[in-house]
């Protein structure tokens, strides 16, 4: 959560206020709240020395629906994602816009099954949702 509350900023909207409400209310800005749910996931450290990439759960054996299915359904408005060091402290994290990912053709990716065959996930990568504006903001650490 301090992650949200320290880019609160890439969460609001400021706008110059109509010279209505400038002139008759006192008001210079209107500050909106972007809003939205926030799925979160973190991964183990080990994960970003060979990936630094956003992988989202595309197929399940039980045909459970999926994280992949929820988000194309436009579910999830922010995606918090990171990756935890050996004492389980955020190390790296990313903040991306889901609204963006579903336009952006990147959940269009092909799926990569775990070992255990029965789930499959998909994976992008930092440079791909970069290069389509889907990272608001990124960090190491808090």
């Amino acid at each position: 959560m301090d992650i949200l509350k320290a880019n609160a900023m890439h969460l609001l909207s400021v706008q110059v206020a109509p010279l209505e409400d400038d002139q008759q209310r006192a008001t210079d800005l209107v500050i909106t709240v972007l809003g939205g749910d926030v799925a979160v996931r973190i991964r183990r450290t080990k994960y970003i020395s060979r990936f630094r990439d956003l992988t989202i759960r595309a197929w399940r054996a039980s045909g459970a629906k999926t994280e992949l299915q929820k988000i194309k359904e436009g579910f999830g408005r922010w995606y918090l994602y990171g990756w935890s060091d050996d004492q389980d402290k955020l190390y790296d994290w990313m903040l991306v816009d889901c609204d963006v990912l579903r336009t952006s053709g990147l959940l269009e990716k092909p799926l990569i099954m775990n070992r255990d065959n029965r789930s499959g996930f998909i994976a992008i990568t930092d440079k791909e949702l970069r290069n389509s504006g889907c990272i608001v903001t990124e960090g190491n650490g808090l």
